[in-house]
């Protein structure tokens, strides 16, 4: 899996599995569990012109920030799709050009499909734990199988070595189908 990568072939479906507890803030400070983050805002768009991946993700990039009360200067990290097709690829860059403009160029972007795989139906839910390590941790993993950056994404995507970047407050995490269909949730410290 080679997400931006300009070599990248398509696809690779990988197994693996997630849990999250989501529960109220005070429930969880009663019980005295650690708390890892908090799920500030989440939305979902579906493009009824099937193609415009590009449009949805922004869409929902804008709306779940906007719910989660996060401006776009406060945004710290984007863990993207990066599932390695090179229309979602290109579509993602298009979007988070399109809503965080000349940001885009020094905003941290990682693609963790590229250690394990799309997972499927459990990507959000593994996507989710590693973003919210990213907060605990403030480190950001490097995105694996990068090798050849394609010049059309420029974009602040992390390579190489883990990024130590200690205090991320936020992250937006994103999702695409293959029809259209686009979410993205912010998470916080």
């Amino acid at each position: 899996c080679r997400p931006f990568d300009v070599c990248r072939s398509g696809l690779v479906l990988g197994e693996g599995a997630a849990v999250v507890v989501l529960e109220e803030r005070d429930h969880a400070l009663e019980r005295g569990v650690t708390i890892h983050g908090e799920v500030a805002g989440s939305a979902s768009v579906a493009s009824s012109r099937g193609g415009q991946r590009e449009d949805a993700l922004s869409r929902s990039m804008e709306k779940a920030l906007e719910d989660a009360g996060v401006s776009l200067e406060d945004v710290d990290v984007i863990h993207a799709n990066g599932d390695s097709t090179y229309e979602n690829d290109l579509a993602e860059w298009l979007a988070i050009r399109r809503v965080f403009g000349e940001k885009a160029s020094h905003l941290p972007v990682v693609a963790t499909k590229s250690l394990y795989g799309h997972l499927l139906s459990a990507a959000g839910a593994v996507e989710l734990v590693s973003s919210l390590m990213m907060l605990e941790r403030g480190v950001i993993p490097p995105i694996a199988n990068y090798d050849r950056p394609d010049p059309e994404c420029d974009l602040d995507l992390v390579q190489g070595l883990p990024r130590k970047t200690p205090g991320i407050k936020s992250v937006i995490l994103n999702a695409m189908g293959l029809f259209g269909e686009a979410a993205s949730l912010v998470v916080v410290r």
